[in-house]
C-alpha cells in the first residue's frame, strides 16, 4: 500500500471494490429499485454505493436488527426487513416485494452467502419475471 494510506482505509479497500463490482456489472441505475440481501460489511458498502448510484427504492435484509440499524444511519431512506430463522426463502421473497414499488424489485445484490437467502434473491426475481410475463 502506499504510505499515504492507512492499515484502516486499506482494509476498507476490499469491501469496496467488492461492493463497486457489484454495481457496475449490475448496471444500476437512477431509480432502479435495489435490495441488498445482508447488512454486513460488504452489504452495508454496497448499500452506500447503490444509494450513490441513485437507487429507489432500497431495500436491505438481515436477522440482526443491530445491523439493520446501521444501514438506516448511513442511509435514512433505506427500507429494512428483519429476517427470521424459520421464515422461507418463498414467503421472504413475497415480504420483500411488498416494498418494491409498482415495478417491484429491479435488481437483487446477495450479500450474505447463506443458501436461504441466495434462494429469497432468485424468488423475488423470478416473481417480478413471472408478474411481467403474466401480464402480457
Amino acid at each position: 500500500m502506499p504510505d499515504n494510506i492507512s492499515f484502516e482505509e486499506g482494509a476498507l479497500l476490499e469491501p469496496l471494490s467488492v461492493a463497486l463490482a457489484a454495481v457496475t456489472r449490475a448496471n444500476l441505475t437512477l431509480g432502479m429499485s435495489t435490495l441488498i440481501c445482508g447488512a454486513g460489511p460488504i452489504g452495508l458498502v454496497t448499500l452506500l454505493c447503490a444509494s450513490a448510484a441513485g437507487c429507489e427504492p432500497l431495500i436491505i435484509t438481515d436477522l440482526d436488527q443491530g445491523r439493520l440499524e446501521w444501514a438506516t444511519k448511513l442511509v435514512p431512506r433505506v427500507k429494512t426487513v428483519k429476517v427470521e430463522k424459520e421464515d422461507n426463502p418463498k414467503d421472504l421473497a413475497e415480504k420483500i416485494k411488498a416494498f418494491g414499488g409498482d415495478e417491484g424489485i429491479q435488481c437483487a445484490l446477495e450479500c450474505t452467502g447463506v443458501e436461504s437467502s441466495v434462494a429469497s434473491a432468485i424468488y423475488v426475481q423470478s416473481l417480478l419475471n413471472f408478474e411481467l410475463t403474466s401480464s402480457r
